[in-house]
């Protein structure tokens, strides 16, 4: 949701947006299929897509759109991005993590993370401290500091699904 209180929606290779009422504001195409959800950083939103791309569009008052920039992650990805609030974002791509971050008129990646433990195919978790959490298929689950390097890893749980940070605690992660 957009700080306008309208609605997106990521659907066949497009992002729409909607009003608090349903009506039909505008679509915006994108270089792949959205996965979903998108993340809204003000008027700045973020989606990533299944061929590893990660794009920037810039709303403003939820009435016009532009899509600012698109940069690859990886070749492939099925998690959502997460963001910061301070232009670092977060995406899984192949079987890692990918830092990107949000210079204005480009995304560059910062740093990639790959822990040889089997392909990714879930979105990240974020704790307060911006520790980001890594979950594969393989038999552990990763943490990362916002330099790339890692924070701890953890046998796996059998799970199948995005881990979730309490982020109140800052310094939990370190």
């Amino acid at each position: 949701m957009l700080p306008s209180g309208d609605i997106l929606v990521p659907s066949a290779q497009q992002l729409v947006a909607l009003s608090p009422a349903g009506v039909h504001l505008w679509t915006q195409d994108l270089p792949g299929v959205p996965t979903s959800p998108v993340t809204a950083n003000g008027d700045r939103v973020y989606v990533g897509d299944m061929s590893g791309g990660v794009s920037a569009i810039d709303v403003t008052g939820g009435k016009s759109h532009r899509l600012v920039w698109t940069v690859q992650a990886g070749s492939g990805s099925y998690g959502s991005v997460v963001a910061t609030g301070t232009g670092r974002l977060y995406t899984t791509a192949d079987s890692g993590l990918v830092a990107v971050d949000d210079h204005g008129s480009t995304g560059k990646v910062a740093w990639r993370a790959n822990p040889s433990d089997g392909i990714t195919e879930v979105s990240a978790g974020l704790a307060a401290d911006g520790t980001a959490i890594l979950g594969t298929n393989g038999k552990r689950e990763w943490a990362y500091h916002p330099d790339g390097t890692r924070a701890w890893d953890s046998p796996r749980t059998i799970t199948y699904s995005s881990p979730s940070v309490h982020r109140e605690r800052p310094g939990l992660c370190r």
